[in-house]
């Protein structure tokens, strides 16, 4: 497993991805991207295990892909993990376990910008 994948708490597949949400397959994969994250992969598409640890998890990382201007889903993973100086250092995923959803959101607004990290 690569480094960014094991920070990710590993990749679900979608039927574990959409049980871990509360959602039909087909539901899922229509989120894919825009309000739940997914990578290809060589044997389809995997879902980062970091954001299903709670419903508001769930739903906070989809308030920051909404503000993420990046579209490869490589890169909106690598997003996730960064200790961004915005943010002290730390990482969105995990300013958003503290409750810092907002700062993770104006964050993500910023990322991939001239003087942002």
């Amino acid at each position: 497993m690569s480094g960014i994948i094991r920070e990710a708490g590993g990749l679900l597949t979608t039927d574990e991805a959409a049980t871990a949400a509360g959602l039909l397959p087909q539901e899922l994969l229509a989120r894919k991207n825009r309000s739940i994250l997914a990578v290809p992969t060589k044997t389809g598409t995997g879902w980062p295990r970091f954001q299903f640890e709670s419903p508001s998890t769930l739903h906070a990382v989809g308030l920051v892909l909404k503000n993420l201007d990046i579209r490869s889903p490589w890169m909106q993973l690598n997003f996730f993990l960064l200790g961004l100086e915005e943010l002290g250092g730390i990482r969105p995923i995990d300013a958003i376990r503290a409750g810092n959803v907002r700062n993770a959101e104006r964050a993500a607004s910023h990322f991939g910008r001239h003087g942002a990290t």
